[in-house]
């Protein structure tokens, strides 16, 4: 008896990792293991047992003993799977090396005037004529439409020297806007807000 008992823990041993239920009770009362062996291997092992009324009086008809029912009712579930975690998002980012052409106000030879230059938007700094501003050192953004026909204006300041840049309105939109969700802790808004207009030097 002892070999025998021996023999079953050494097979439910190395099927540690099964998840015992009612259809694998009622296989080994089938196979005519005893009780005892039953209920080591309840004991030892993870188990998803259903215990409705219903399926209790199925286990009892089908002769399963009542010790081994019992022990049906006091198993603790095996624990599930945790899911694994989201990986958090990213702080949404401008659109990745997006170029635009534009007219920049800079001092040239004549003076001050709108040159033509191409603005470049990366996850991490605007350019513009090898000029960069790393996003993290943006203090203020603003969008205005100007009186140029289906044009628009977009300024960026780092606090100490300002960019101003004019062009097609959806584009001059759309970078100010993904500058706002780059930037959040940045002033932005209208450029005819006076107040913020200020910022712009």
């Amino acid at each position: 008896m002892r070999r025998l008992l021996l023999i079953a823990l050494l097979a439910f041993a190395a099927r540690a990792d099964e998840v015992v239920d009612n259809a694998a009770v009622l296989k080994m009362v089938q196979a005519g293991l005893s009780a005892e062996i039953i209920l080591i291997k309840i004991d030892h092992s993870a188990a998803r047992f259903d215990t409705t009324t219903d399926a209790l009086i199925a286990l009892k008809n089908a002769n399963v003993p009542d010790a081994v029912i019992k022990a049906m009712l006091l198993a603790k579930p095996a624990v599930p799977v945790p899911a694994a975690a989201p990986a958090p998002k990213a702080a949404a980012a401008p659109a990745t090396d997006r170029c635009l052409n534009v007219k920049y106000y800079t001092l040239g030879g004549s003076g001050w005037a709108w040159t033509p230059a191409s603005v470049c938007i990366s996850a991490s700094d605007v350019s513009v004529n090898e000029q960069s501003i790393p996003l993290n050192g943006v203090t203020a953004n603003c969008f205005t439409k100007s009186s140029m026909l289906g044009d628009a204006e977009w300024w960026i300041t780092d606090g100490r020297e300002s960019f101003k840049f004019r062009g097609k309105e959806s584009e001059m939109q759309e970078a100010s806007d993904a500058l706002d969700r780059a930037t959040p802790s940045a002033k932005h808004g209208n450029c005819s807000d006076r107040k913020l207009a200020a910022l712009f030097k």
